[in-house]
């Protein structure tokens, strides 16, 4: 297929001409996949990894699970996994080729609601699971791997489940380790992107190949859309997030008896053909996420304003809209901060509670409206305290990172990334949770007031949730 003048997006005409140029072409879609966990079956040799002075040389034994390490797992029952169980089961490699694309009811009723142009869409599984992993410290093993992570969560309706989460295996292509093979888990990068794509296949680019939802683009688009948010990247960083996401998988389990809910990689299936920033790409999402558009259990979320915020920011308004179906002025979203950072992934340490305090307040305060005299109150607060930072001579590394946070809160007042029309606070309180017998601060617990236009998001999510689930009771009564 000839490559296109016009800048203009992937357009789903062209999605049938791609799969026939990829059969055409014979290229080899992420097959590589294949290999490796065929590997990890055949308990065969593990590729060399080159390690950092600071990590122990490898050898040819494959990484423990937290059980085999002897770690304390609490019990956990995926401590009693196999190797081979945990190893993803999928469909033949990748073979987006030889794919159907389909016209179904539920993608049409999915693009039959219009949505406002700053709205995507959130699920179940996206709100309630901690999927990514957010720490700049990465725990590698003695053999030089990554291990599987296991984290508990609980779902609105009281379900006590856990993910298990196994990092992905990406070549290195340059550099240092180049033709090695390191571990990654799926981080805040690799979530952006998802997001990304999840907006386009809202957006109308969404389409269905062999039953599951899917999205055609150019490698270019994402970057576009990327800066468009303040965010950037290469286009060799986003086929590796891609990658990323094709080869982590997680397993969700109920921790009460043991089975296995479900069992996939980050998004199903993954198939590219030219270079570079014109790279086309097709993206087949995972079932959690086509199940959710099939029975219309997802929810639509405010894109453009959690799209500019931090991790945390983003993730709370993403919860609050899809749980909390009776937002108003007069009942605020309250929630314990240890609770909320373990649940997103975060973790909380109960020795540094006010850091993880401070973190949160810098993301509320992007979100919070204030009124003209409020903000020059609060700049003239800030530069104060900054003074008195700056006068410090030989300061430690904490007065220096309170200074760095003081100089972030002032250039965050007076170059907003969000307007005052799209605050979604209008207040907020916490209050310190103190040790039993002592004045030890323990938690914080934090109660949001919402302004009207979070109140509107929360109304409309509702209105198209009803809308949706309306369209398809009765597409299928006519069925």
């Amino acid at each position: 297929m000839p490559e296109k003048s016009d800048p203009a997006s992937f357009e789903i005409e062209d999605v049938s001409s791609l799969l026939k140029e990829l059969v055409k072409e014979g290229r080899e879609i992420v097959t590589d996949t294949k290999r490796i966990l065929d590997d990890r079956e055949k308990e065969t040799s593990w590729i060399e990894t080159k390690l950092p002075k600071k990590r122990a040389e490898r050898g040819n034994a494959r990484p423990k699970t937290p059980g085999e390490a002897g770690e304390d797992t609490g019990g956990s029952p995926m401590s009693n996994f196999e190797d081979k169980s945990v190893t993803v089961k999928v469909q033949p490699f990748d073979e987006i080729a030889e794919m159907k694309e389909t016209k179904s009811v539920w993608i049409s009723l999915f693009h039959e609601v219009k949505e406002e142009a700053r709205y995507s869409f959130t699920t179940d599984i996206s709100v309630n699971a901690p999927l990514f992993y957010y720490q700049k410290k990465q725990p590698w093993t003695e053999q030089g791997t990554l291990p599987v992570l296991i984290r508990p969560f609980s779902t609105p309706l009281g379900l006590n489940l856990e993910v298990a989460i196994l990092p992905a295996k990406i070549e290195k292509k340059k550099g240092k380790f180049k033709g090695e093979w390191i571990d990654y888990y799926p981080g805040d990068k690799e979530e952006v992107l998802l997001e990304v794509l999840k907006k386009m296949a809202m957006d109308g680019k969404g389409i269905v190949l062999d039953q599951m939802l899917a999205v055609a683009f150019y490698v270019r688009d994402i970057q576009r859309e990327l800066k468009r948010i303040g965010k950037s990247a290469s286009s060799v960083e986003i086929m590796q997030s891609l990658f990323i996401l094709r080869r982590s998988s997680m397993v969700c389990k109920n921790r009460e008896t043991g089975g296995v809910i479900f069992e996939e990689t980050y998004i199903l299936s993954l198939g590219e053909s030219g270079k570079g920033r014109n790279k086309r790409v097709v993206v087949r999402f995972n079932s959690p996420t086509t199940e959710s558009i099939k029975n219309a259990t997802h929810r639509i979320v405010d894109y453009e304003t959690s799209m500019r915020l931090k991790t945390l920011g983003r993730k709370l308004l993403h919860k609050i809209t899809y749980s909390k179906r009776n937002l108003d002025k007069n009942n605020p979203y309250t929630f314990f901060l240890s609770e909320y950072m373990e649940e997103v992934g975060y973790g909380f340490s109960t020795s540094r509670p006010r850091e993880s305090a401070e973190l949160m307040d810098s993301v509320l305060e992007e979100i919070t409206s204030k009124t003209k005299e409020e903000k020059e109150q609060k700049l003239l607060d800030l530069n104060k305290r900054l003074q008195v930072a700056e006068a410090v001579t030989n300061p430690t590394k904490k007065q220096r990172e309170y200074k760095i946070s003081l100089e972030r809160q002032i250039e965050s007042l007076n170059k907003p990334l969000i307007s005052e029309f799209y605050k979604k606070i209008s207040k907020y309180t916490k209050d310190a949770v103190v040790k039993e017998g002592t004045r030890t601060v323990i938690d914080y617990e934090y109660t949001l007031w919402p302004t009207r236009n979070l109140i509107g998001d929360v109304v409309k999510a509702n209105a198209r949730q009803r809308a949706r689930q309306e369209a398809l009771n009765k597409s299928k009564s006519n069925d």
